[in-house]
């Protein structure tokens, strides 16, 4: 018996536009039959509608996600327009690296309030249409930092772990109501390691036991399985698309 993973008639709302694994993403839920809405950050606007064009996405919109009142208006308006909301991907991210000891107020600030503020307003909102119907499935973006830290990224680290905890929380909160929540943890991407001098980059894959870095498409390859009615008896779960690399 095949697997369905169809998403014919589901309503899916992807934050991070613009972003490699958020655009990836939105285009495999849209390839398979889903009406997708695009949210990008303010500066990453061209390149989120951009992209749009060939992601068959349904709307494009920009949102701060550290901006409460805006996701609000911004989850109101998707399902007012398409009808509903069936699926939230909480891909945003925003890296802003640094020795701690130098790290800005501003820095630490932003990351939080884009990866972990933003995740929980984000599910806050995206969580009032799918309790009229006691459905809907919740995925929230994690890496390896949020689990082990990453030596010069302290905010981005407490950020995404800050994720995979309220990713647990939230599904054991909604679990009775029919909602699932589920999170993706991955490791390094082609995208972020094709900006590093070789020596680094070798040095990286090197540690990753599949000996390569991972590819967004493979991660949207995941998304869309615990999106959709082949994924019916997990909630709570940290997937790792990481080649290996844990702990």
């Amino acid at each position: 018996m095949a697997m369905d993973v169809s998403l014919q008639g589901k309503v899916a709302l992807v934050t991070g536009g613009g972003q490699p694994l958020a655009d990836a993403v939105a285009r495999r839920f849209a390839e398979a039959g889903a009406r997708v809405a695009v949210v990008h950050l303010p500066d990453d606007a061209e390149s989120a509608r951009r992209n749009a064009e060939g992601s068959g996405a349904a709307l494009v919109l920009e949102c701060d996600p550290g901006d409460p009142e805006a996701v609000r208006v911004v989850v109101r308006r998707v399902a007012a327009e398409l009808g509903t909301l069936d699926i939230l991907v909480n891909a945003a991210m925003r890296r802003a690296g640094g020795a701690t000891h130098e790290l800005s107020d501003e820095s630490w600030q932003r990351v939080i309030a884009v990866e972990l503020s933003g995740t929980l307003y984000f599910c806050r909102e995206a969580v009032r249409p799918m309790l009229k119907k006691r459905s809907g499935r919740i995925l929230n973006l994690t890496d390896v930092a949020g689990l082990r830290g990453e030596a010069g990224h302290a905010n981005h680290s407490a950020a995404r772990g800050g994720v995979a905890a309220l990713t647990r929380a939230l599904a054991s909160e909604l679990a009775p109501l029919g909602i699932h929540v589920n999170a993706l943890s991955v490791a390094y991407m082609d995208h972020e390691l094709s900006a590093l001098e070789e020596p680094a980059r070798a040095r990286l894959v090197g540690n990753t036991p599949l000996g390569r870095a991972g590819g967004a498409d493979e991660v949207a390859a995941a998304a869309l399985f615990l999106a959709s009615g082949a994924c019916s008896f997990t909630t709570g779960h940290l997937m790792a698309v990481n080649g290996g690399l844990y702990l």
